[in-house]
């Protein structure tokens, strides 16, 4: 009878022994998931954390209906916002809207939640790119669509930016001389240019060459009569007779040759 309850005993004994080492075993191999889980979670590495993203950006989004949007994005070091836009082609109405950023849990996106539709930006080194909610659109970038450049970066690009008319034949242009304000905007993607000269819009092709030269062709322009159209006729003319160009700062020169400038243009931002 002794015997038995002894063997019993060390029964016990061994079933609670085996239990106790496998609950160590699972706690062991818990603690190394969690440890091995745990650094593959990048910190301190992304956008939010990374790149000094306050400042204004700027370019021309795509439009539907209109020749594009002058868009204008100013992030403030608080995470405020400022967006503006104008439709190009339209009425010249700019709208506004502001408030406070919204990054993603990755820290890569942005969203604008006060502006109509939330646009969702993709924040870069000294950009940021339109994106869906999946993140498609980055590869739109490589032709300057959806792309807004920081400002201390801008006037280095003949594309993507709003080129205003400031001088023609080396005279120089107001609000006197045109009826609608004479612009130029050349798109990488199609090789596209449009604008107005004055009183009319216009569009047509460009071809960029080494050594900054340049040549517009098939241009076509829209007959409407204007009160004032001082400069059109000569805007349209210098188009056919530019070979080249030269970017100083956020001035833009159209040329021919190594003549004075035809043409002299300002990179704008929204006011």
């Amino acid at each position: 009878m002794k015997l038995s309850r002894l063997k019993f005993s060390i029964y016990v004994f061994a079933l609670v022994l085996v239990a106790s080492c496998n609950k160590a075993k699972e706690e062991k191999q818990e603690e190394a998931f969690e440890e091995s889980t745990e650094t593959t979670i990048p910190l301190g590495d992304n956008s939010q954390v990374s790149l000094d993203w306050n400042g204004t950006y700027n370019g021309i989004l795509p439009c539907s209906d209109c020749i594009g949007i002058q868009t204008e994005l100013t992030i403030h070091n608080d995470g405020k916002y400022v967006y503006k836009q104008k439709y190009l082609g339209k009425d010249g109405n700019i709208a506004s809207a502001n408030g406070s950023i919204q990054w993603d849990n990755s820290g890569s996106y942005i969203t604008l939640n006060e502006v109509e539709g939330s646009p969702r930006f993709s924040v870069q080194e000294g950009q940021v790119v339109m994106v869906d909610g999946e993140g498609n659109g980055l590869e739109a970038q490589e032709n300057g669509a959806y792309l807004l450049i920081q400002n201390n970066l801008r006037g280095r690009d003949l594309t993507g930016n709003y080129w205003k008319l400031s001088e023609l034949n080396g005279k120089e242009i107001t609000e006197n001389d045109y009826q609608n304000e004479p612009y130029l905007i050349l798109y990488t993607s199609g090789d596209r240019v449009f604008g107005n000269s004055g009183c009319n819009t216009f569009r047509g092709g460009y071809e960029m060459m080494e050594g900054n030269r340049l040549k517009f062709s098939g241009m076509a322009s829209t007959m409407m009569a204007c009160a004032k159209d001082k400069i059109e006729s000569d805007f349209l003319k210098l188009l056919e007779n530019v070979d080249n160009y030269a970017i100083a700062g956020d001035t833009l020169s159209l040329n021919k040759a190594r003549m004075a400038p035809l043409a002299k243009f300002v990179s704008v931002n929204l006011e």
